[in-house]
């Protein structure tokens, strides 16, 4: 009888690689139990959007060679940073154009940035507290406020 090869489950925030189609990504959520085919299946982030695999379609990308030891889920200042400062780059344009509160756009660029970051590790949850941290938090509560659409009425 041939042994069955050991199910493959990665951890959330784990870096791996989707063998077919050859995509990078981020493990965002792995099913607690075998389902289909007797794999675990993970949600994986990847700049094309999410997507759901089995175990057995994913491999682990290893740290390289003389990287510094970090843990997995840390960013660094400088990676978040660049995000905020592209965020309001991406506001000043809007506000240039004259696009108005309330736009679907302003929703467009916040699910950018939250996948974006999502693929770094944080989660949506996450965002305001790395954005405060990082001397950003205004430019988040300006996203915010465009994204809410005003009421529009008058007494």
């Amino acid at each position: 009888m041939k042994k069955q090869p050991a199910k493959k489950r990665f951890a959330v925030g784990a870096h791996v690689r989707v063998i077919m189609p050859g995509v990078n990504g981020v493990v965002a959520q792995v099913d607690d139990a075998p389902t289909v085919m007797g794999e675990y299946w993970h949600r994986i982030k990847t700049e094309r959007g999410e997507r759901r695999d089995p175990g057995c379609n994913l491999e682990l990308i290893p740290e390289p060679i003389g990287a510094p030891q970090t843990s997995p889920n840390v960013v660094t200042q400088a990676e978040l940073v660049e995000y905020f400062r592209s965020l309001e780059k991406a506001l000043d344009e809007h506000k240039q154009k004259g696009t108005p509160a309330g736009d679907p756009v302003y929703e467009k660029i916040y699910n950018q940035l939250a996948g974006g970051l999502a693929l770094l590790g944080v989660g949506k949850d996450q965002i305001e507290d790395m954005a405060n941290g990082c001397g950003h938090g205004t430019t988040l509560a300006r996203l915010e406020k465009l994204r809410k659409q005003p009421i529009g009425f008058s007494l």
